[in-house]
């Protein structure tokens, strides 16, 4: 079992698929001008409701983050590379507004940042990087001294993901990826999720199917083509199966959420 220890909350709802083109994939590390080694993202704080940020806050001032992009490197979406592109990067400022940079390739650094145990960071590359809108939960209670992992979706890897299961991504509606696990960590199978999304899919072995039986021992779940607004939204998962619980994520269309969704064992 492959097991991530940074994926955060997501949502999504339903709608129908568009034609779209597809990119070209990232274009790959070079150890000679880039750092290529493997890096793992933050981990989630606990699902909840609370403030626009996320979850309850921690702190009503604002704390400095800075941190790297890094591209998913497949679609487990829990590990990659520095992203050597350009994007905007945003997360919840203490006023309830949202505070942005640029990432310039190397790093981005955001001040006024709420502090709180799920803060909905989103990274917005520029048109022609071939990557997606990636939104994730981070906890920013605490201070990372060699900054924060935020992860950013390849356009390629989404679209793959859409032809395995023999549907089309929109670029109009919204897309979630979801590992679901108790509160050690440990990932839960047999889970069911609900969410008004064209396309539900579970992660068996290798692959993905769109069969009702739920998440196998890696807990993830696949949320395509969901409807949601243009701007960053609240949405809410209901778990059934091995678990009976209820997850708000946020989601935007034409974006991707990665979440991790803490739930309690019965």
């Amino acid at each position: 079992m492959r097991h991530s220890q940074w994926l955060p909350l997501l949502a999504l709802c339903a709608g129908c698929g568009q034609k779209v083109d597809h990119p070209d994939h990232a274009p790959e590390c070079d150890p000679g001008s880039e750092d290529c080694s493997t890096y793992r993202p933050p981990q989630s704080g606990s699902p909840g409701g609370g403030n626009e940020g996320g979850a309850d806050s921690s702190d009503s001032e604002g704390a400095t983050v800075s941190g790297q992009v890094l591209v998913y490197s497949d679609d487990f979406f829990d590990q990659g590379l520095v992203f050597n592109g350009q994007a905007d990067v945003s997360a919840m400022g203490p006023g309830g507004s949202r505070v942005e940079d640029r990432y310039d390739g190397s790093v981005f650094e955001l001040a006024e940042v709420l502090k709180a145990s799920d803060n909905w960071f989103m990274v917005e590359p520029d048109s022609g990087e071939g990557m997606m809108p990636t939104i994730t939960a981070v906890d920013t209670r605490i201070a990372k001294s060699d900054g924060y992992a935020i992860g950013l979706a390849s356009e390629l890897t989404v679209d793959n993901l859409f032809v395995l299961l023999g549907s089309e991504r929109s670029p109009l509606l919204a897309n979630l990826v979801v590992t679901v696990v108790d509160q050690q960590g440990r990932s839960i199978a047999g889970v069911q999720a609900q969410l008004a999304a064209e396309v539900t899919a579970y992660r068996e072995a290798g692959g993905w199917v769109t069969s009702d039986v739920g998440t196998d021992d890696s807990g993830m779940i696949f949320l395509g083509n969901a409807q949601a607004t243009a701007a960053l939204s609240k949405v809410t998962i209901v778990f059934s199966g091995a678990v009976s619980a209820r997850v708000e994520a946020r989601a935007k269309a034409g974006a991707v959420t990665i979440l991790t969704a803490v739930v309690s064992r019965p």
